[in-house]
Formats: structure tokens, sequence, C-alpha cells
């Protein structure tokens, strides 16, 4: 069922570049992630771990199924939606970089609409005015842009809170070398060149 989003969402999310919203996902489907999450956690506890949907395809299946898609299609104006990698964050993980960096400054795959920090579990129940990527209520999503600069540090330091962080991307995405993505090699192992265009296979589709 298509939703019926009211414009002001996307004039709030123009403004501020962050758009927060809840009820996105059951708890069930919260559950699902998490568990997932604490089982790769356990297999590699202090590296990055991306696109971890290849791993149990259940997060790919579950991630379709959502509204994500639709949602970020609304906000960006951009149709269709992929899926560009998801990433855990936790306080187990080192982060990605030790200062405020943007989607598209540490990515390997461009360009990048934006994406989705979802929030797994918060213990400690702090609560923003607005929103705010390292003070989230789990179970909520929040929205930004490519362009918005991400404090993984914090991200990957505070104590009971856990996170899924889903890049976002348009149909057409390249393959490009980027020192600061720990990635930057792994399509090379599977037959790309840097300036390829980026396959489904690799990249999946959330909304069409």
């Amino acid at each position: 069922m298509k939703l019926a989003l009211p414009d002001s969402l996307w004039e709030f999310f123009q403004q501020h570049q962050l758009l927060e919203l809840e009820d996105i996902f059951s708890p069930q489907d919260l559950s699902l992630l998490s568990k997932s999450h604490e089982t790769l956690d356990s297999k590699s506890p202090w590296s990055p771990r991306r696109n971890t949907w290849q791993e149990n395809p259940s997060i790919k299946k579950l991630l379709q199924h959502s509204s994500l898609g639709e949602i970020a299609a609304f906000l960006y104006k951009k149709r269709p939606i992929r899926l560009a990698y998801t990433l855990w964050l936790s306080p187990m993980q080192t982060p990605l970089s030790l200062v405020p960096k943007t989607l598209s400054e540490i990515s390997c795959l461009d360009p990048l609409l934006g994406g989705v920090l979802l929030c797994l579990e918060n213990t400690t129940r702090e609560v923003p005015p607005m929103p705010d990527l390292c003070k989230q209520t789990a179970g909520h999503a929040l929205f930004f842009s490519a362009t918005y600069p991400l404090p993984f540090p914090d991200l990957c330091s505070l104590p009971g809170q856990k996170s899924l962080l889903i890049a976002l991307a348009p149909a057409q995405l390249r393959y490009k070398l980027e020192p600061q993505d720990p990635s930057t090699h792994l399509l090379k192992k599977r037959g790309y060149a840097f300036g390829d265009l980026v396959k489904e296979d690799e990249v999946p589709y959330l909304y069409h």
C-alpha cells in the first residue's frame, strides 16, 4: 500500500538534512535484525561489517519489504532506490573515521543519496528534542542526506546503543577508489574495475 507522506516531512528534511521516523519496523523485525547483529558480531567483533545481508539473506528480504525505499524515494525525489550497503555500528567496532565524515567521503560507491540509521537498541532512554544520531530511541529510523557529516567516533562509542547504517543509492552507481573505505578493494576482487557500473547482485533494489 502506498504511503501518504505529507510535504511537511520533505520540507523538514530539506532544511535539516535529517528526519526521524518511528514504527517503520515491527518489534519482530527489530528483534530479527538485532539477533543477526549479535551473531555476526560474534564472528568478527572489532572490524566494520559491510553488506551483512549477503551473509544473512533474511536481512535483505526484510529491508526490501519495509517502507524504507518508498520513504527514501519521497525524501530524495529519486526512483528507483538501491541498497548500496549495510553497516553495523556498536561499541564493539572500530569507527570508519576518527572525525565526522559524510557517506560520500568514505564510500567506494558513487553517487550516494544518503542513508538511514536504524537504532536497534538504546538503553540510555534519553530522548532529545530534535533528531540526534547519537541519541536515538530504539526502533526509530533517522534518514539523512549524503552530505550530512556522520559522527562515527561517537556512534561507535555509545554504551547501550546499537544501530544499523543503511546506505542508499540511485539507479546509476559506479565503483571508485576510496582509500578511507575499508571495503574499497572488495569489488575489485569480484571482477570490477574502477569506473564500472555496479550490478544488482552487489547493490540490489529496494524500491522501483
